[in-house]
């Protein structure tokens, strides 16, 4: 009896799994389709939007930046920050009609992120050493010399 219990439990598993299956396969399909249909027909859906990817660079300027631990553990949480920032400057696009645009003025982008970055890391760093030590994650109090007194 519960042999054949555990056989249609097995057998009710694999139906489920074949229709999960079914369902990611379909998905995939309009997806594929979906981005088929945007780079064939870009202007219908607005144009094709440059997507600069900016990690790159930023990782980059962030593995040749001299400082502390602390240091670059700050800069690395302005990313976001400092992404929004950049965009804000850049002027808004209404839309490519080809994908290979898109993909130039990327390329373009990315190129001012860098040097962009490059020119900020000067008043980071200003604005890091403006911080109090503790912000810093420094403790100056604890190299100091201990105060003796006389005692009589």
């Amino acid at each position: 009896m519960q042999a054949a219990e555990y056989l249609g439990e097995k057998s009710y598993l694999k139906g489920l799994e074949r229709e999960k299956r079914k369902k990611i396969r379909e998905r995939y399909k309009e997806k594929r389709e979906a981005l088929r249909h945007q780079m064939s027909y870009g202007q219908e859906w607005g144009g094709v939007q440059p997507q600069p990817r900016y990690k790159p660079a930023f990782y980059e300027q962030l593995g040749v930046l001299p400082g502390s631990r602390p240091y670059l553990d700050w800069f690395q949480s302005r990313f976001p920050g400092l992404v929004s920032e950049f965009e804000s400057k850049l002027p808004t696009y209404k839309g490519f009609k080809t994908v290979l645009g898109a993909v130039r003025e990327t390329g373009e982008i990315q190129e001012q992120w860098s040097e962009w970055l490059k020119g900020k890391k000067s008043s980071l760093k200003e604005r890091w050493w403006s911080k109090r030590p503790e912000e810093r994650g420094e403790k100056p109090w604890a190299f100091q010399p201990m105060i003796r007194t006389r005692s009589f």
